[in-house]
């Protein structure tokens, strides 16, 4: 683990520890800004993890100008 890790722990405390393949794995989605309303998001990923089916419902709303 990294020197002032997030988790606080040190060498000695998470012996053998491998975080894998790498820490910061995992699956990242980019969207152009949608337009106001509800949408669903949904999409699925497979990979040395396993399967995952995601599902999101996002409310987009705009603000008023002050």
């Amino acid at each position: 683990m990294p020197t002032n890790n997030i988790f606080g722990l040190t060498e000695e405390q998470a012996e053998g520890l491998l975080p894998s393949p790498v820490v910061q794995s995992g699956y990242y989605l980019f969207l152009h800004p949608l337009r106001p309303g509800v949408h669903t998001l949904e999409w699925q990923a497979s990979g040395t993890c396993g399967m995952q089916d995601v599902v999101y419902t996002v409310n987009v709303v705009t603000r008023g100008r002050s």
